[in-house]
């Protein structure tokens, strides 16, 4: 135990398949107990794939910590110590997930964030085996029991409070289901876990809305900024039933890609033609499956 009056630090216990981790740019994997982030999830983060050495879309995801910065009003980093950071984290792995956190840092008790003066976290971790399956035959979802909460202020950030995708993925253990999708009060579909789905009526892409709850994804952004040849995108709402009559689901995630959807519960699609072409588009950048 620590002496009395001695704040001990926290040793950072991610999942197995860290390699490395920095704290404000020094190799190490401690952090005080004070930091705002153990508290209350008071930071933001991203997730960045690495593949051949290079953080992939690296420019899309430093400009989601910045407006997730100005939003939570977070202390800025310094941005080019952290573009270094993430450089090295890349280096010398052919594929890698590089997650970055940037917290209020060290406060006193209360809710009050004053004087916080903010620290970044950088971790490198080795990159899971892609099953190729969800790639080429599609992957099977179900509708999650939780219902998402609605708060305009947060909603598109990724904060660091992530409890309700975390209860939501508690919701099951069936190794044959990828995802679950999130609806809120009002039953629009809002996103998956841990990825925004987009929908397919004939020509036109539709993705929910992320405004009022959710994370406006960086691979959601590319989608919306580059949609495959022949066919429009839209952002709206999304009933649940509506998804029932789409020609074809997907989702989308900056480490995962795009994954097309098989079945939705006992609703099955019989087409990924726009999947095909986006995983066409984006996948050889990412290191990921392209399936013709």
């Amino acid at each position: 135990m620590a002496a009395p009056g001695i704040v001990p630090p926290v040793r950072l216990q991610p999942p197995c398949g860290l390699l490395h981790a920095w704290v404000d740019g020094v190799a190490s994997e401690v952090v005080t107990v004070r930091d705002r982030a153990l508290h209350y999830g008071d930071a933001a983060f991203t997730t960045i794939r690495v593949h051949a050495q290079q953080p992939c879309w690296i420019d899309d995801h430093l400009q989601r910590l910045l407006l997730a910065c100005s939003g939570l009003r977070l202390p800025q980093p310094d941005w080019a110590a952290l573009r270094a950071e993430i450089d090295r984290a890349a280096a010398g792995a052919g594929t890698a997930i590089v997650k970055v956190l940037l917290t209020r840092g060290d406060g006193a008790r209360g809710y009050a964030p004053h004087g916080a003066s903010g620290r970044r976290l950088t971790m490198s971790y080795a990159a899971s085996v892609i099953e190729i399956d969800p790639y080429v035959n599609g992957a099977r979802l179900r509708f999650a029991d939780l219902v998402l909460s609605e708060q305009p202020l947060l909603a598109g950030l990724k904060h660091a409070n992530r409890l309700e995708q975390v209860m939501a993925r508690a919701e099951w253990n069936d190794s044959s289901i990828t995802e679950a999708l999130l609806c809120d009060a009002a039953g629009r579909v809002i996103s998956a876990t841990a990825a925004n789905v987009f929908a397919r009526f004939g020509t036109e892409l539709h993705t929910p809305a992320v405004d009022r709850a959710g994370v406006a994804g960086v691979c959601r952004q590319r989608v919306l900024q580059s949609p495959p040849a022949g066919f429009s995108v839209t952002v709206a709402d999304m009933p649940r039933a509506q998804l029932f009559a789409a020609d074809e689901l997907f989702l989308s995630n900056a480490v995962r890609g795009i994954v097309p959807v098989r079945a939705l519960g006992d609703h099955c699609y019989d087409s990924n033609r726009a999947a095909r072409l986006l995983m066409q588009a984006l996948h050889p950048a990412l290191g990921l499956p392209t399936p013709e």
